[in-house]
């Protein structure tokens, strides 16, 4: 009541005898304590003093925390500076007290008083830190003791949110203070963090210290970011203290472990619920939560298969992220040093990582995720690569009747597909089945042929449909050569002859593809007379088909080959070609 009356009706009152009562008040609760501490009572004697003290000193705190407004003149200085060393040893007092006694948590009276002065320790945090940080480490320790003492029914969470919010505001202090350009007060600020880290780490011994905790989802993406380069400014002891004992892998490592809970991993796969906090949390720093995730994976927490399936959905989100300039430490090979790498190897590399070290039941579930995800709309095409990637390193490192049990899925799976209109799905399953095929043995490749569709002859090329016309052409591109180049040749002479003009549709790029790849692995082999018709009708095909932009990208291949061994009687037809997809590059 005294500080209400001193906030709500300053003007009227005189704060000065307002300070000094509750000066009088505080110091009567001093010798109550010191009374309580005499007759050796413990808490279930006297349970109004630890559920009513805490209370009085927070709201004291509180109150002296807005010491600035209240303390217009000097003589007000002089008593909030008077009142605040009264209630600081009342506070330690009261520590000491409560540190020194038992708590006989078998009693339900005193397990009730323990549980609400450990919520009321977690709360002195907010109100004393910008006071006293020394009488905030006091605060602390104090609650690592009875918490570790007694672990029933206690809600550690709290903890646990507290410190790693106060942590995120010091962290983006630091960050301020490294763009300025002198040291003001940044010793005082690591200390601060050093010590919190520490705290926070001595909790996570407890499984129970993490839960629903989104500040300290934020403060594990803080960790993963880093810091910046260091300014030559920053003394060397300090820069010392920041690599050894804020940054260090040891402490990344242990807020790791402590997110590799249970109940931590169920709070990062509200990801799946809509509208859940969660979501826009990650979704804020995309590739720093796919980072995070990765690497709570590869500690094997349990639900990894969905861990695995946010890793992917995060990729989606996170594409333009892996395109940056950025370097990160790969894997750690026996007996080499660790190299660079860029983001995209460092996902797919530790991804793959884990996979080779799963269990059967696992394996299995990691399928479905990779169909699920291969044949999702919303996939991007960067994950749909991510899938393709790690499917090929099953193929290379697996055996090859798992490759061919895999393709003969990916066949069953393609025929329930769409096949007359254009799909990212279909295209990248067909894709990632022409890549598995380079790994079956020589056995299976035979029995992978005898069941696929029937395979035309080149001399039927002519006959054939648009899609048909495209599998015979690059399944000629890795057996028949010389017949091939023959085929290319009149097949795009064919297409000028025919004023043939590629369509938006699925079955025209798939030959347009599928002519691009032969020509590609033909064109060495062309005569200089042959490859100058060539590019001529190439450039004949571009114009007719009204520079459609798939075709353009797949004319730029074939130029990307003829270019590394061009001859001089073909250069002019080159420069025409590039001249021909550039301006419409510039129309584009």
């Amino acid at each position: 009541q005294a500080y209400n009356c001193l906030i709500h009706f300053y003007k009227r009152l005189n704060r000065v005898h307002l300070l000094s009562l509750v000066c009088t008040l505080v110091e009567h609760t001093e010798r109550v304590v010191r009374h309580c501490m005499d007759q050796e009572c413990g808490v279930g004697e006297v349970p109004s003093l630890p559920r009513v003290l805490p209370k009085i000193l927070i709201t004291t705190f509180s109150y002296l925390g807005r010491g600035e407004i209240i303390a217009t003149t000097d003589l007000l200085k002089a008593e909030l500076a008077n009142c605040f060393s009264k209630s600081r040893n009342l506070m330690a007092l009261f520590l000491g007290l409560v540190e020194e006694k038992k708590i006989r948590t078998v009693l339900e009276d005193e397990l009730d008083i323990l549980v609400s002065l450990c919520s009321e320790l977690v709360s002195f945090h907010q109100v004393v830190i910008p006071l006293d940080f020394k009488l905030t480490c006091m605060v602390w320790r104090v609650y690592v003791k009875l918490t570790s003492t007694h672990k029933t029914r206690l809600d550690l969470t709290q903890a646990t949110e507290v410190i790693s919010s106060e942590l995120c505001g010091q962290l983006a202090k630091f960050r301020q203070m490294l763009e300025n350009s002198k040291d003001e007060g940044i010793g005082k600020l690591m200390a601060k963090v050093v010590y919190l880290l520490k705290l926070l780490i001595s909790l996570g011994s407890t499984t129970a210290c993490v839960g629903e905790c989104p500040s300290f989802l934020s403060l594990l993406l803080e960790m993963v970011r880093g810091l910046p380069s260091l300014p030559p400014w920053i003394p060397e002891a300090h820069r010392q203290k920041i690599v050894n004992e804020v940054m260090s892998v040891s402490v990344k490592h242990s807020l790791l472990n402590m997110a590799a809970t249970q109940s931590f991993i169920d709070f990062l796969l509200h990801f799946f619920t809509p509208s859940h906090s969660v979501k826009q949390l990650l979704l804020a720093k995309p590739f720093l939560s796919l980072q995070l995730v990765v690497q709570l994976l590869l500690l094997r927490p349990g639900q990894e298969d969905q861990l695995l399936l946010l890793c992917f959905h995060l990729l989606s989100s996170a594409g333009f992220c892996l395109e940056q300039r950025q370097s990160l430490e790969g894997r750690q090979i026996m007996g080499k040093s660790i190299t660079m790498v860029d983001n995209y190897t460092w996902v797919l590399i530790n991804l793959c990582s884990w996979v080779s070290s799963i269990s059967p039941d696992q394996f299995s579930m990691v399928e479905k995720v990779l169909i699920s995800t291969l044949l999702n709309p919303s996939s991007s095409p960067l994950t749909c690569m991510m899938v393709s990637d790690i499917w090929c390193f099953l193929a290379r490192y697996g055996t090859s009747q798992l490759c061919l049990a895999h393709l003969t899925l990916l066949s069953s799976i393609r025929l329930k597909l769409k096949q007359s209109s254009f799909s990212l799905p279909l295209l990248m399953t067909n894709l990632l089945m022409d890549r598995l095929t380079n790994f079956l043995s020589p056995s299976d490749l035979s029995t992978w042929q005898s069941h696929a569709e029937p395979r035309p002859d080149l001399d039927q090329l002519p006959t054939l449909s648009s899609a048909a016309a495209a599998r015979c052409l690059l399944l000629a591109a890795r057996t028949n050569l010389d017949m091939l180049a023959i085929v290319v040749r009149d097949t795009w002479r064919r297409l000028v002859e025919g004023a043939y003009r590629p369509a938006e549709r699925l079955t025209s790029l798939r030959l347009v593809m599928a002519l691009t790849e032969a020509t590609m692995v033909v064109v060495d082999s062309l005569s200089t007379k042959d490859l100058a018709c060539l590019l001529e009708h190439m450039g004949t095909v571009a114009r007719v088909g009204q520079y459609k932009q798939f075709l353009l990208v797949c004319l730029l291949k074939v130029v990307r080959v003829v270019a590394r061994t061009v001859e001089v009687q073909v250069r002019e037809q080159l420069v025409g070609l590039v001249r021909i997809v550039a301006s419409r590059c510039e129309v584009a």
